[in-house]
């Protein structure tokens, strides 16, 4: 249970103490491999939750400074949220337009996966 305890876990550190995503992503790169994964998916979930597209933007580009797993990782959470908000992946798919060259395929492949994922119910 540990690991979805730290999918959530952001969430928890930003209603009590109000802090920055680089903040967050200091607690998460502080964590054992298999935790961290569930931290960075749930930064980038959360974040892009409560902040939309444009904190989407912004927390990518924070787990960006991590290093590339957690940058996939968050990603993942950053396009979890936008799929979820509406499940026709609109909104995924316009960040993923906007995204850099080399993040672009990953961002639509990821998009794609959960897609299935939300139709398949």
């Amino acid at each position: 249970h540990r690991p979805a305890c730290w999918a959530y876990e952001p969430a928890a550190i930003l209603s009590r103490a109000r802090v920055s995503a680089d903040s967050i992503a200091s607690v998460c790169s502080g964590l054992e491999v298999e935790l961290s994964e569930e931290c960075w998916r749930g930064v980038g979930r959360l974040w892009t939750t409560w902040k939309g597209t444009a904190g989407a933007r912004a927390v990518t580009e924070v787990c960006d400074r991590h290093g590339p797993s957690a940058s996939s990782t968050c990603l993942r959470g950053v396009i979890e949220a936008l799929v979820d908000r509406d499940w026709s992946g609109a909104r995924a798919a316009e960040f993923c337009d906007s995204a850099p060259p080399a993040r672009a395929a990953a961002c639509v492949e990821m998009m794609q996966e959960r897609l299935v994922l939300t139709t398949n119910k």
